[in-house]
């Protein structure tokens, strides 16, 4: 029998282990570091009665048929019994702390409940401790006859058993086999799935081999690079495996590039060379495996544990090049669909009727919310709330869109890289209120074609039904009214009232009752539109379906009303003198019809318009103005996405 009294005792093991440094994670790493191909993992309950009592508790095995435990007694003591003192040095090996094995005392409730066999060369040595609390450990290394009872029915070289498992350090709720296997499984993922994906090592639990596609968002599989180099070339397969939300990677296993000979023998590691995305709700943790007969003469393992080598190699780095920009394409479309389905999930309570590109155009402008809210499960109602709320920021409001949201998330300027997305397609923001608009006016038009057209156009009143439409649609004339109110302009007044109240003319009292004696004054124009900025004053007048735009008509206005406004102009001086135009409007016009005076030259025009000729124009710029939205909307759809990724990300 061997007996080796260590430096260190429990006391201090029970201080320096953290609960982070897992028994199981550690037998499983060391397995693999002693180059095996299989490990298999058993929880089982068992139960010792008593005379009085019954003790239930759970067990533990874990083998593997690697190289084993070296039993001769100087490399035993060397390798095995030295505390934070490790031999390992290949940069492939998971351990090199010195620690790992000592964790497997924590795991018990006792480590006397340790025990680990080893099968060399025909001879099974078996391992325990002695632990006292204020005495060094001592481990025990002596040759065994003993029939080992394991639920593990494979071959092996290394046994690890622990009976009367503690469950304090485990992250289970209840004991019951269900729960300890999700648990050893989800620890084994998180640290592991590289390997496991490379197919270089198999881990069962409880007889289920772990099977990487269960815990994966996409995998792509043999994807072909060829990397020329002078006059050769040389051809790699490689996996792209990114994880799902079930895989909480370690820190430092987040992204690696394995390299495998074609022998399915690891070579070397590297990481990925892709920037981690800033988005906190979408990790995008991945792993990629490399293939290659290029790797079967040449093994980057050998030295210190840094990179240089394999980033150093011309192959490697044009290759890492190949595979970075391809995995950022991969990670970028996953991306956009996920952000795509949870705005969907959103939108869906605006029963949005637009096309594809405003209703992605929604989803940009909704990334600040979905990244804040999209992960949570939130009621429907709560869902509802959400965007609505967004639909009448971005309707109401564009022009304070970015600082609602911030105020609203309590977003700080530069703490969410999805409000500066949104800022950097700002343009895509006013586009989108601006479309709903204009498609909305194209609709209005095309009613109100059937309105002053159609076949019931000759039963329309002019001032009952034509007024209350027209006067609040003045856009419908031009664009000089798109900012035009119902406030500003005076319908069905009478010009006498329009001189009074208006403050587009400025009179004393004296001259107004000058101006009213001396003028028909009671005359009512259908709209009249005062627009200071550039000293026009616009009357329209309507004329009911049927009744044809006439000379005499175009005539009867300027003896109503233009004559009148332009003699008050003369009151005035060169520069304040107001132009005027009128417009005589109904469904048709007479064929020598003419547009009375120039606005230039006479300072006054009068034009004869039927409502087709008004509609199509209208129709016309607006559609225009939808088609630019649109280019615009398909310029900016997810412009800047990858860019801002790549930008706003941290390296790993």
């Amino acid at each position: 029998m061997g007996i080796f009294d260590t430096k260190v005792t429990f006391k201090t093991i029970k201080n320096d282990i953290k609960k982070s440094d897992s028994a199981i994670r550690e037998a499983v790493a060391n397995a693999i570091d002693a180059k095996c191909k299989n490990i298999y993992i058993y929880i089982y309950p068992e139960q010792d009665k008593g005379y009085l009592l019954t003790h239930n508790y759970f067990c533990l095995d874990i083998a593997d048929d690697g190289e084993g435990i070296p039993t001769d007694p100087n490399e035993f003591e060397n390798v095995f019994c030295q505390y934070r003192v490790s031999t390992k040095q290949e940069k492939t090996n998971y351990g090199r702390r010195g620690k790992g094995r000592y964790t497997y005392l924590t795991l018990t409730k006792s480590p006397d409940n340790v025990a680990i066999f080893t099968k060399k060369n025909q001879q099974i040595n078996k391992i325990s401790f002695q632990c006292k609390d204020r005495e060094k450990i001592k481990i025990f290394n002596e040759s065994t006859t003993e029939k080992i009872i394991t639920k593990i029915k494979q071959p092996y070289t290394t046994l690890i058993q622990f009976k009367d498992l503690s469950r304090e350090q485990l992250t289970i709720d209840e004991e019951n086999i269900e729960n300890y296997i999700d648990d050893i499984k989800n620890e084994i993922i998180s640290f592991f799935a590289d390997r496991i994906a490379s197919k270089s090592i198999n881990i069962y639990v409880n007889d289920d081999l772990i099977k990487i596609e269960q815990y994966t968002e996409k995998i792509i599989k043999e994807y072909k690079v060829t990397i020329e180099n002078e006059d050769l070339s040389y051809s790699f397969i490689v996996d792209f495996y990114i994880w799902n939300n079930h895989v909480k990677l370690k820190s430092d296993r987040q992204k690696h590039v394995l390299f495998f000979d074609d022998k399915n023998v690891l070579k070397a590691i590297a990481p990925s060379g892709k920037n981690k995305l800033a988005f906190s709700s979408f990790k995008q943790n991945h792993s990629i495996i490399v293939k290659s007969k290029y790797f079967d003469n040449i093994d980057y393992i050998e030295d210190s544990d840094d990179y240089s080598n394999v980033l150093t190699d011309k192959i490697i780095k044009k290759l890492r090049s190949e595979i970075t920009f391809y995995l950022e394409s991969v990670l970028i479309n996953i991306y956009k669909s996920k952000i795509d389905k949870v705005s969907d999930e959103y939108l869906r309570f605006l029963k949005l009727s637009q096309d594809e590109i405003t209703t992605r155009a929604y989803h940009a402008v909704m990334l600040p919310f979905i990244e804040k809210f999209g992960g949570k499960n939130l009621s429907d109602d709560i869902k509802s709330i959400i965007v609505n709320l967004i639909d009448t920021l971005l309707k109401e409001a564009p022009e304070s869109y970015l600082s609602n949201i911030g105020t609203i998330l309590k977003l700080k300027p530069d703490d969410n890289d999805k409000l500066r997305y949104v800022e950097e397609n700002y343009g895509m923001i006013r586009a989108i209120s601006g479309k709903e608009k204009d498609i909305k006016r194209v609709d209005f038009l095309n009613t109100f074609s059937e309105l002053v057209n159609g076949k019931g156009r000759g039963s329309v009143k002019e001032r009952t039904m034509l007024h209350h439409v027209v006067d609040k649609n003045l856009w419908i004339f031009g664009e000089e009214f798109e900012n035009i109110s119902y406030k500003d302009i005076s319908s069905d007044v009478s010009l006498k009232t329009i001189l009074t109240e208006q403050e587009m003319y400025q009179f004393d009292s004296a001259e107004l009752e000058e101006i009213i004696s001396e003028h028909k004054t009671n005359k009512v124009p259908d709209i009249f539109i005062p627009i200071d900025k550039n000293n026009i004053i616009y009357i329209i007048e309507l004329k009911k379906p049927k009744v044809k735009i006439s000379q005499k008509i175009v005539n009867e206005i300027m003896d109503k009303y233009v004559k009148t406004l332009n003699e008050i102009n003369k009151k005035y001086g060169v520069g304040d003198k107001k132009k005027i135009y009128a417009i005589a409007i109904s469904d048709t016009k007479t064929e020598n019809v003419f547009t009375m005076g120039s606005l230039e030259t006479d300072g006054l025009t009068i034009v004869p318009k039927s409502w087709d000729e008004i509609i199509n124009a209208a129709r016309l710029r607006y559609t225009k103005k939808i088609d630019d939205l649109n280019h615009k909307l398909k310029q900016s759809k997810w412009k800047d996405l990858e860019s801002l990724v790549l930008e706003h990300s941290k390296e790993e």
